[in-house]
């Protein structure tokens, strides 16, 4: 493959998210047709995965490696992601890659802020457990004390006219009862949950992690050059004896210390698990649960001193780990799912789901409603919210 042919495949991302902008601001409806240029670029590739694109245009391996191997952004092999989830990603990382400059949890306390500063009341230790629906309408919820006993709980009930849902559609759908919702709410309800991850986070002293590569940015690591033979063998087969996982340090994206121990660096580690797996694991033998966790963080830790850090335990002062049931458990996300639905051509379509719920006064505002990651969590709301006040903020 020619270095020309190598540059025409980086130009399909950027026509396809110029496109993306321009139908975005026409509102994928009939102004589509409009936009001709723009709606054809977005229509050819609808249903193709990544892999389809690389054997479209001949790519070699190693080439396919190197623009996939941020799989663990989506959780998903290039034989099996959306090439216009990956366009998404691929192109806004070139518009810039942003970090919080006090971290993550400083935007969620200003955040916190905003709402109390405007009259707004955070309710903390409840967790709604039912919606009562008349005449296609909300008329309240009912949230149950977190904190008294769970087996006679005391409960709450809370009434609005807009109520706003950003638990998962799906468990929503349940509680509010598939009856009451509409045939096309009912079908893009149908989707498939995404990927688990298994995470490591750890603290390292005594040691310049700069000296060893390591900055501003993430590492990507895979034992193969194959991805989807590797997303395969851990996720399917959980054989992670030549893993692919990401690596980051986010002690260098902000000279905000925060509680960080001075003299210490944060080091964290992502792959992908199998939820079911874990889950039998865990609910029928906790000792092999907690071995095959183990298991897991010692392949990556000897990939690490194989290849970027060759003393890297000496200097492992703390490490925690977290399975698809722990994100299951702190996130409450259905089957231990990290991004909602999956990123697969047939959930990144125009037909996607999104805040309408076909009720009257309730609205989705979800991962798998809208899209995942932060920058997704942002825009999904921000469009609600226009939807809701008419107040054009994108």
């Amino acid at each position: 493959m020619y270095l020309h042919d190598f540059y025409k495949v980086l130009r399909i991302p950027e026509k396809i998210s110029s496109a993306f902008e321009s139908l975005s601001s026409a509102g994928f409806n009939l102004d589509l047709f409009k936009l001709p240029q723009a709606a054809m670029s977005v229509f050819k590739y609808r249903e193709s995965t990544l892999q389809d694109v690389f054997e479209l245009f001949g790519l070699p391996k190693e080439a396919q490696t190197l623009l996939a191997l941020q799989w663990p952004d989506f959780l998903l092999p290039p034989n099996q992601l959306s090439f216009h989830a990956w366009v998404i990603l691929f192109t806004s990382y070139q518009k810039g890659a942003f970090y919080p400059t006090n971290h993550f949890e400083h935007v969620i306390n200003s955040l916190v802020k905003v709402i109390e500063n405007n009259g707004g009341v955070i309710v903390y230790n409840q967790e709604v457990i039912d919606f009562v629906v008349d005449n296609k309408t909300v008329t309240h919820v009912i949230a149950k004390d977190l904190m008294s006993d769970q087996d006679n709980p005391q409960k709450f009930e809370y009434a609005g006219e807009t109520i706003i849902c950003n638990m998962d559609p799906k468990k929503a759908a349940d509680m509010v009862g598939i009856e009451n919702l509409s045939n096309t709410i009912r079908k893009k309800l149908d989707y498939e949950y995404s990927a688990s991850n298994f995470m490591a986070y750890c603290a390292v002293k005594d040691i310049e992690l700069k000296q060893y590569g390591f900055g501003k940015w993430n590492v990507f690591h895979t034992g193969s050059v194959d991805l989807n033979e590797s997303f395969n063998k851990m996720y399917h087969n959980h054989d992670y004896t030549n893993p692919s996982f990401a690596i980051c340090t986010p002690g260098f994206l902000t000279e905000e210390a925060s509680d960080r121990p001075e003299g210490q660096h944060i080091i964290e580690f992502l792959t992908v698990a199998d939820y079911d797996y874990f889950k039998q694991l865990k609910e029928t033998d906790k000792s092999a649960y907690k071995k095959k966790k183990k298991e897991i963080l010692n392949a990556m830790i000897d990939a690490v001193e194989e290849h970027y850090i060759p003393d890297f335990r000496k200097h492992l002062v703390f490490k925690i780990t977290g399975s698809p049931t722990t994100n299951e458990r702190f996130c409450w996300c259905p089957q231990g799912n990290s991004y909602g639905s999956i990123l697969t051509p047939e959930n990144m379509t125009v037909s996607r789901l999104n805040h309408k719920t076909s009720l009257k006064n309730m609205y989705f505002c979800n991962a798998s409603s809208g899209f995942a990651g932060f920058a997704g969590t942002f825009r999904t709301g921000t469009k609600l919210y226009q939807h809701l006040s008419g107040d054009q903020v994108i």
